[in-house]
């Protein structure tokens, strides 16, 4: 098993083909306009996952400046986390996950989020990874400049370890920040 990193700028096409392959089967469920419209920032950076030089998995890497109640931070996170299915089940997520989580305390992301849907499995590997959901709404801006909310995202702390107890335990809003999309 291989792992590349590359910042978006350095994907080259053969990879960006890679990973869009990779994302149209395992995403294949989530509607076209949720796609063009929310999932919209521009990663930055991307993990490709090879076995033999086949390309099984990829991982898109997040990070922007946010505000929580006065306080800057930089928000990280990871999304697009996908393993193809005949290669799931032998923890190849876990160790992309694993990856990300290393990647956003390089990069000095003081919290991650991510967007998990609660009816599929995947979100008990972000609980056993640390990932909390919170448990109300989270605000994002989308393509069209339009506020929206989502039910489904989860956070842990990577540098600032007090910064998401403060958030899950508290009611202010929460927000993704100017910047559109969310992941």
């Amino acid at each position: 098993m291989e792992i590349k990193f590359m910042l978006t700028e350095n994907i080259s096409e053969k990879e960006n083909k890679e990973i869009t392959e990779i994302n149209n089967i395992c995403f294949a469920d989530i509607p076209d306009e949720e796609c063009e419209l929310d999932f919209v920032d521009v990663s930055f950076g991307k993990f490709i996952m090879y076995d033999n030089n086949k390309a099984i998995g990829s991982c898109g890497i997040h990070k922007r400046k946010c505000e929580y109640v006065g306080e800057e931070y930089i928000l990280g996170g990871f999304g697009e986390l996908a393993i193809l299915p005949q290669y799931r089940g032998n923890g190849y997520g876990k160790v992309l996950a694993e990856k990300a989580i290393e990647k956003l305390y390089e990069i000095s992301c003081d919290i991650a989020s991510l967007c998990v849907d609660r009816k599929h499995n995947a979100y008990k590997l972000y609980q056993l990874l640390g990932y909390i959901f919170l448990q109300r709404d989270a605000y994002f801006i989308d393509a069209l400049g339009k506020e929206k909310t989502n039910d489904s995202v989860m956070i842990i702390g990577i540098k600032n370890k007090e910064l998401p107890d403060k958030i899950l335990n508290t009611n202010y809003k929460f927000h993704y920040g100017k910047d559109k999309g969310y992941w």
